[in-house]
């Protein structure tokens, strides 16, 4: 290797033989002193666009642009909400809360009892009388009878919420099976088809939240299909009542199962609101559908690996795609190293290295290269335009509920007391799902798909702490992977 000449192709493909070697030598000289003595990469920056040449548009609308997407992730942080327990006290939320300028707080009901009810919409109240819209969980299953949803709604209009995310609840499948639950409260759809939705927006409620999978539910064994279905119901119970709408998704660590997602849904979402008759809303005005996309909070790794395993959220992906390709770990992701990852990657057959050429504005494929954005802005180009990746389909769960995330959420005055203190490296954070979702509402802005464009909102569950979380946001406006938390 030394003092040898190179062209920058073999040396890329030298490279990331040595990487793989260094990532299974235990003993003798290994592949990770080898890759060592080789000079330092050259940074790759773009470089002018090619005279005489139109981006394809097979990856997109041509070349992203660049300071639009920097300003979805500034409203990205303005924007983000969090979810605390009702136990929290005021002294913690004066502390911790709120996490961004115009986000909400989801407040969760985990405790099997109507008590804890009540305990949810003190907590509502609470923020209320701080400035901080609150969305409390409602899950429909641990009510006996209408007359004790009537008494709840009138707890929560008294603590001045508008909105409330309706969910099944941990306890849902033993309740229903014990028949302690009635025909409507069995379900979340039996639910809104039933008039019960009607007696909730006499009691102030403008919009109903309703959870969104990814991944696919796991009650129909994560069938993309069978799932969409099942919110298309949902959407349409609620739309058809002149409610707005908010689909809050479960967290996910694969950026490119929730761009198809969120796009598939979207057009199908889309669509339901032109068969209802239901027109645009005006400029200023929030927009009919609004999508809370979840993601896991800056949390140690080990801890997230517990938390995804019992939430049955795949989490192979957990450390970042990004990461996974670059397989040399310069930073950028060569194109090398996007063809050995193409086909696991999912990227499209149809996809040509002289279209990246043209859409990133590279001067050769010797020296091209993709930084974290440009990376996140190909994986939004290509999964907009496709189901997501070939495992979406499959769920590997049996079709048994897991816990809900909410139950893994620490209450905020427990934060600095008890929670370790852990390495950057040890934490597993959004960036990368961050730098999508900024990448994805700048397209969807160019297409005039949204409006505004607030209706794509970033939905973080603090499960390492609200204080990492409101770390995180502060620093989202950075185009690097490496965000501080």
């Amino acid at each position: 290797v030394g003092g040898v000449t190179m062209a920058p192709k073999q040396e890329r493909g030298l490279r990331v033989l040595l990487t793989a070697l260094a990532a299974t030598a235990d003993r003798g000289l290994g592949g990770r002193r080898l890759l060592q003595t080789l000079p330092p990469r050259p940074c790759c920056r773009p470089a002018p666009a090619l005279a005489g040449r139109r981006p394809l548009a097979t990856l997109g609308c041509g070349t992203p642009n660049w300071e639009g997407i920097r300003e979805q992730l500034r409203r990205i942080r303005q924007s983000a909400c969090v979810e605390v327990t009702p136990t929290t006290s005021s002294g913690a939320i004066d502390k911790h809360l709120p996490v961004s300028s115009t986000g909400v707080v989801y407040v969760n009901w985990v405790e099997e009892s109507l008590e804890h009810g009540r305990a949810v919409a003190s907590m509502a109240g609470l923020l209320h009388s701080r400035g901080i819209a609150a969305i409390p969980h409602l899950p429909i299953c641990r009510f006996g009878s209408e007359q004790e949803l009537f008494d709840c709604m009138q707890d929560l209009r008294g603590a001045g919420v508008d909105t409330v995310l309706l969910v099944g609840g941990n306890d849902q499948k033993e309740r229903v099976e014990s028949g302690a639950v009635p025909e409507h409260f069995r379900s979340v759809v039996k639910f809104l088809e039933s008039p019960l939705l009607a007696e909730m927006k006499s009691c102030g409620i403008r919009a109903v939240a309703i959870g969104g999978y990814p991944e696919g539910h796991p009650a129909v064994h994560g069938d993309l299909e069978a799932s969409e279905e099942h919110l298309k119901r949902k959407a349409t119970a609620v739309l058809a009542q002149g409610i707005d709408l908010i689909i809050t998704t479960q967290f996910s660590f694969d950026p490119r199962t929730v761009v198809a997602w969120a796009t598939r849904t979207k057009t199908v979402l889309d669509t339901l609101c032109a068969d209802l008759g239901l027109e645009p809303r005006f400029e200023g005005e929030p927009a009919r559908i609004r999508f809370h996309i979840g993601a896991a909070g800056p949390t140690p790794s080990a801890q997230m690996k517990r938390i995804s395993s019992w939430c049955q959220v795949p989490d192979q992906f957990m450390g970042s795609l990004f990461r996974a390709v670059d397989q040399d770990g310069d930073g950028r992701v060569s194109l090398l190293e996007l063809e050995t990852a193409r086909d696991w990657l999912g990227v499209p057959s149809s996809f040509k290295v002289e279209q990246l050429l043209q859409t990133y504005q590279y001067a050769d494929a010797d020296h091209a290269s993709l930084s974290p954005l440009e990376f996140a802005s190909m994986i939004v180009d290509f999964c907009s335009a496709s189901r997501g990746p070939s495992s979406a389909g499959a769920s590997p769960w049996s079709g048994i509920l897991g816990k809900g995330p909410s139950t893994s959420i620490t209450p905020l005055e427990h934060i600095d007391a008890s929670t370790p203190q852990h390495t950057v490296d040890d934490l597993v954070a959004p960036s990368e799902l961050v730098l999508c979702l900024a990448c994805l509402r700048e397209r969807w802005r160019q297409e005039g798909r949204t409006h505004p464009v607030s209706d794509l909102v970033l939905h973080i569950f603090p499960f390492g702490g609200v204080r990492r979380a409101r770390s995180f946001l502060q620093n989202v406006e950075s185009e690097s992977l490496g965000l501080k938390v």
